[in-house]
Formats: C-alpha cells, sequence, structure tokens
C-alpha cells in the first residue's frame, strides 16, 4: 500500500491471538482464510476490475453498493474484536472468512493447512505467485485471483509480469521456467488433470525433489481455496485498483480442457 505521499505502507500485522489462542498462529497463504481464530496474516487483498479501491489503508466504500454480489452461502458473523480487527487493517471483513465462518471448525482447519503451506520455502515466491494466479484465473476464482496480484505487488515482485499471468501464454515476459510452473499448474488444474510424464519431469529436473513436491501440494491447496470460492459465489471485493499496472484479461481458450 501507499500513503497519500506516495511512500509504500506496510500493513500492520493482525495478530489473532489476541483474541483466540484455539489453534498456533500461522501464515496465511495468498489471504486464504485470513484471520481465522489463530492466525496471522499480513498481505492486504485485492482485485482489479471491481472497482473498489484500496489506498493507504482506506477503502472507497461509496463504489461498492454497486458490485455487491450475494454469496451462495450465508454469512455468518465472526466474534466483534476479530471484526474490528479485520476491518482495521483492510476496511472491510473478507467474505470468504465470512462465509467459511459458518463452520469455525472448517475454517481453523483450513487455514491450519493454509499455514503449513505458507511456511513452505523450497519454491521461489515468484513462481508460487505465478502458479497461484494462473489457477485462479482457470478456474474463474476473481477473489483469489486479485489476492495474488496484489500480493505480488506487496511483495515486491514483478508487477509487468504478473498483471500478464491470465494470458501467459501469450505473452513474452516470463522465462522458461516460469511459463513451465503455469503450465504444470493449469495441467493440475485441469479436470481430469492433463499432467505429461514429460513435463512432470522437466520440472523435477531444475527444481528437485523438494521444491517439486512443495509446489505440486501448493497448487492442490490453490484449488481447494479457489473452486471453495467459485461453488459459494464468493467474489472479488475489489482491493487492486491501487495497483499501478492493470491485470491483463484472459483470453478465450475454446479448445482448453475442462476446469469443471
Amino acid at each position: 500500500m501507499e500513503s497519500p505521499s506516495g511512500t509504500r505502507k506496510t500493513p500492520k500485522c493482525i495478530d489473532i491471538d489476541e483474541v483466540s489462542t484455539t489453534v498456533p498462529s500461522r501464515r496465511s497463504v495468498n489471504g486464504v482464510g485470513a484471520g481465522v481464530e489463530g492466525a496471522r496474516h499480513c498481505g492486504p487483498l485485492s482485485h482489479v476490475w471491481a472497482r473498489w479501491c484500496l489506498h493507504a489503508g482506506r477503502l472507497h466504500r461509496h463504489t461498492y453498493k454497486e458490485i455487491i454480489m450475494t454469496p451462495r452461502l450465508p454469512k455468518a458473523e465472526l466474534p466483534a474484536e476479530l471484526q474490528e480487527k479485520l476491518i482495521k487493517q483492510f476496511g472491510v471483513v473478507p467474505e470468504n472468512l465470512e462465509v467459511m465462518w459458518n463452520s469455525p471448525r472448517a475454517a481453523r482447519a483450513v487455514q491450519e493447512f493454509a499455514g503449513e503451506v505458507g511456511a513452505w520455502d523450497a519454491v521461489d515466491a515468484t513462481l508460487k505467485s505465478f502458479a497461484h494466479m494462473a489457477v485462479a484465473a482457470q478456474v474463474g476464482c476473481s477473489w483469489c485471483l486479485d489476492i495474488g496480484y496484489f500480493q505480488a505487488r506487496n511483495q515486491n515482485l514483478d508487477l509487468t509480469k504478473a498483471s500478464q499471468v491470465p494470458c501467459w501464454r501469450e505473452s513474452e515476459v516470463f522465462t522458461a521456467l516460469e511459463r513451465d510452473v503455469m503450465g504444470y499448474a493449469e495441467s493440475m488444474t485441469n479436470t481430469p488433470p492433463t499432467v505429461t510424464d514429460a513435463q512432470c519431469a522437466s520440472l523435477l529436473d531444475r527444481l528437485g525433489p523438494v521444491a517439486m513436491t512443495e509446489l505440486t501440494a501448493y497448487i492442490a491447496f490453490v484449488n481447494l481455496a479457489t473452486r471453495s470460492n467459485v461453488a459459494t459465489g464468493v467474489r472479488s471485493q475489489g482491493f487492486s485498483d491501487v495497483c499501478e499496472i492493470p491485470l491483463a484479461a484472459r483470453p478465450d481458450r475454446s479448445g482448453a480442457a475442462s476446469t469443471a
């Protein structure tokens, strides 16, 4: 985020342990389960085409009334203190958390796994970010795509590249390894999966078995998160208008394998 003067401002962490210590503190992955009881989340959320703007930690809510979408599941009320902390950090409570909070037990379980995934570091952050956004674009999860893009900004990754992930096959800005990782992510996301022996062997040779294992599990987790959001009707809440570079649109690939 940036302050009105243009200086980058790092959001203060919300330590949910101050609310409850049921689950040990974990890092969230791309905002999934952000702020769930016993979790720590430091990264802002985002979206490009939803007409919401996060600037200096403040949302321009007057435009949000135009784009409110009702999730397919009811939104549960979070504990008051947790709501206050989330609103102070984000300006709003993440809707996927409100939906997930219908079952606090399920929310905690997903967040605990998200924390484990977030702690893995064998794979370069850029590769994981691009893999996450590739899956989100393919599944059609605007909420996750936006989080992935804004967090790429927050992590000081290359936004010129990150903005092109939805159309990475047509773009010329990515390295061979980045393209192969996104291709692997899409192949895992296809239904049924279309990963080939050659595809896996090529990445294994360059990444090694530890990173390859973590990348595979990471992509599988992102599929859980994106598909859950799409199934429950959770859409972008419009946080990434603050991003300097617009996110590219995903081209129509009518001949691609099913991702249903």
